[in-house]
């Protein structure tokens, strides 16, 4: 059975790393802000969840997620 993605999105990497490590069943991609995630939706589109900070520099949660419905 092939594991599902999930792309991890926080700023703050305490947060970040910890998320990633508490989803060691699934295959995890992590980013640290909204830009370097849509790089890797762009690359590999392929996820299957997204979970996102809200508030982080430059680009918001919300607007990163507004993104994730048009790739």
């Amino acid at each position: 059975m092939e594991r599902k993605r999930v792309l991890v999105v926080d700023d703050n990497i305490v947060i970040r790393e910890l998320l990633a490590l508490s989803l060691d069943e699934y295959d995890v991609e992590v980013a640290s802000n909204g830009k370097e995630a849509m790089k890797l939706m762009s690359s590999k589109n392929d996820f299957d969840c997204v979970i996102t900070d809200y508030e982080m520099p430059e680009m918001n949660g919300l607007e990163l997620l507004k993104h994730c419905k048009n790739v």
